[in-house]
């Protein structure tokens, strides 16, 4: 036999032997393909092609009773083996009736084609319909059976159950082919119903959301009207792909959506095939690789500040090398100069020329002495080596000492020196020399860089818990931008490079001494013109704590 026929299954469930004979002589393999067989069939089929020869093979099974056919068919199932339609009696004394039988039928294989055989009026075709309900897989077949209406209702019948078997099988290939795939996706029709999908209730669609066609929107989102700015809706009206992305609140998951247009024969869109993919590793892995990316952008940016402090720093340390390479060269050339003069002129010069080369050779050593002893103070400050004396000390007496020791150098520029103390009534916890070595240097600057005939303020301000002293004048004040640089060690004001400036120590060696009395030391510019060199000391060192300092910084701040 030639592999290209097909065999229909064809069962017969009656309670009468001779109708299961009928049908086998009708149906059964010998004597199918017999010359005389097909001149029959064509001859009752008006010469058209026989449908016994379309079918070309039959294999017919029987049953005598409706539970012993139930059971035939659940066999054939379970075996892939369907059978194509099942010719069911309608009387069947002692059991279940034809009508009963195909109701029992139809509730476990709903697809099954039945043909109930009757030769009585037991029911009205009403009463069928009641009972089995309206089907296209329903038929009716008088007794006795007209052979050729009984070959044509099965060759009908046993196409129409090869076209389902295909489509099936392509169903299922394509369903499988759908589950392969990874993600969610569906196939949605202009009502949002979905036809076809691979859901699985790992992915996030629940099990009792997977019934036959549901909406889309109740499924994916448990919504029970359209979603906003639906996806679907925008590839059904625009016939174009679309993207968006979706996260559910429930369990923080993040959702790729893509709605593809399905267009017909007439080039009509009529479905959508949505694709959702599970993006929420990808999206922790990018926040992942942000967090990391800005970890790494902050590490290169605190490299390059300590790029740029270093070269900061070799570049200030240039310049204070070459300042002070000219600050001990200005008082070794004048020591040597001078010296070199009463050398040469011992003999000859009077002693007025004399003394005064000694004068020049004491100031300019003097000059030195300063610069050195600086240097050395800052070096012993920055390693903790510097020993300080605390005793209790009356700041405006500091003040006002300092203030006799410059007295003579001011009244020559005819530059007043104004002290504003009020009766403090207290003291601090301090070094006096230390503390003197501070107001001395902001002294010395204020009058370095005050104009000839100007004042300058020096106001002691009692505090709360701590003792603030401020030093003004009128001189050339300080670039904005370099208020707190000036502090830094060997850092000059751009204003004060050339002329009276000097190394570029005094400010650094005040805030070491400051900040180790816990105070705080500041400059700010007046607005009439002029600088405001401010420091602020505690009460008593010993009892600020970490607290007091912050808040000592904040309000100094403002």
């Amino acid at each position: 036999m030639s592999s290209d026929y097909d065999t229909h299954r064809i069962l017969v469930i009656d309670d009468n032997p001779a109708i299961h004979k009928d049908f086998r002589k009708i149906f059964g393999a010998a004597g199918a393909h017999e010359p005389a067989m097909e001149r029959a069939a064509a001859e009752l089929f008006d010469d058209l092609p026989s449908p016994i020869a379309l079918a070309d093979r039959f294999e017919v099974d029987s049953a005598s009773q409706g539970k012993e056919g139930l059971e035939r068919i659940r066999q054939a199932a379970a075996q892939r083996r369907p059978y194509a339609m099942a010719f069911v009696d309608v009387r069947m004394p002692p059991g279940w009736d034809g009508v009963e039988t195909a109701v029992h039928i139809r509730e476990e294989f709903p697809d099954q084609q039945i043909v109930l055989c009757t030769a009585f009026s037991d029911y009205t075709w009403e009463d069928m319909t009641r009972r089995l309900g309206r089907s296209d897989r329903l038929f009716i077949l008088d007794k006795p059976f007209d052979v050729a209406e009984v070959r044509q209702l099965v060759a009908a019948l046993a196409k129409r159950a090869q076209a389902e078997a295909a489509l099936g099988e392509s169903r299922a290939f394509l369903q499988r082919s759908f589950d392969a795939i990874p993600g969610l996706l569906m196939v949605i029709d202009c009502d949002r119903r979905v036809l076809m999908h691979n859901w699985r209730e790992s992915e996030g669609v629940p099990t009792s959301q997977q019934q036959n066609q549901p909406r889309c929107y109740r499924c994916l989102h448990a919504e029970e009207k359209l979603c906003e700015d639906c996806p679907v809706d925008e590839a059904l009206n625009r016939g174009e792909v679309q993207r968006f992305e979706h996260t559910t609140a429930a369990d923080d998951r993040h959702w790729e959506v893509y709605a593809s247009p399905i267009r017909d024969e007439s080039g009509e869109v009529t479905l959508v095939l949505g694709h959702v993919r599970d993006v929420t590793q990808h999206k922790q892995t990018e926040e992942e690789l942000k967090k990391y990316t800005y970890a790494l952008e902050s590490a290169n940016k605190v490299l390059e500040e300590f790029c740029e402090a270093a070269e900061t720093a070799n570049r200030l340390k240039s310049e204070f090398l070459a300042n002070m390479s000219h600050e001990l060269r200005t008082p070794l050339h004048g020591i040597l100069s001078f010296a070199a003069f009463g050398v040469n002129k011992a003999d000859t010069a009077s002693r007025e020329d004399l003394a005064r080369y000694f004068e020049k050779i004491e100031s300019s050593g003097q000059m030195l002495l300063t610069l050195v002893n600086d240097l050395l103070d800052l070096s012993k400050l920055e390693s903790g080596k510097t020993e300080f004396d605390f005793h209790r000390v009356d700041l405006s007496t500091v003040v006002l000492a300092v203030a006799d020791e410059f007295q003579s150098t001011a009244d020559g520029r005819q530059i007043t020196i104004e002290c504003i103390r009020p009766d403090l009534g207290r003291e601090v916890i301090a070094d006096k020399r230390k503390m003197m070595q501070v107001v001395r240097n902001l002294l010395s600057n204020a009058i370095k860089f005050s104009p000839d005939g100007s004042t300058i303020e020096v106001q002691i301000r009692p505090l709360e818990r701590s003792v603030q002293v401020s030093v003004r004048d009128q001189g050339i004040g300080i670039p904005e931008d370099e208020l707190k640089a000036v502090f830094d060690k060997f850092v000059q004001s751009s204003k004060t490079r050339t002329g009276a400036g000097g190394t570029g120590l005094g400010l650094s060696i005040c805030q070491e001494i400051v900040t180790a009395h816990k105070g705080h030391i500041r400059a700010n510019n007046r607005p009439e013109g002029g600088a405001v060199l401010t420091f602020e000391v505690p009460l008593n060192l010993h009892e600020v704590g970490p607290t007091y300092e912050n808040q000592l910084v904040g309000a100094f701040a403002t």
